[in-house]
């Protein structure tokens, strides 16, 4: 139980910088970040459908994340 703990961590960390790597190339080819002035860039999400998508996705991941948490902890217990 702890090896499928740990892999699905590592897989969730391995997503993240994967997913961050290519949204930062994306803003890159659209906006020069060099030349331009320190303002915020507002950033808004395609559609609602999109943000519901992305809400359930994290949560079912964290609601995983506990299962298998909470399951290694019985198995250190008993």
């Amino acid at each position: 139980m702890f090896f499928l703990l740990s892999l699905f961590i590592l897989i969730i960390i391995v997503l993240r910088l994967y997913i961050s790597n290519k949204n930062k190339k994306a803003i890159c080819e659209l906006v020069n970040l060099n030349s331009s002035k320190k303002e915020r860039i507002w950033l808004k999400p395609e559609s609602f459908k999109h943000c519901i998508t992305i809400i359930v996705f994290y949560s079912s991941l964290v609601f995983f994340s506990l299962y298998l948490l909470s399951d290694l902890l019985k198995m250190v217990t008993y």
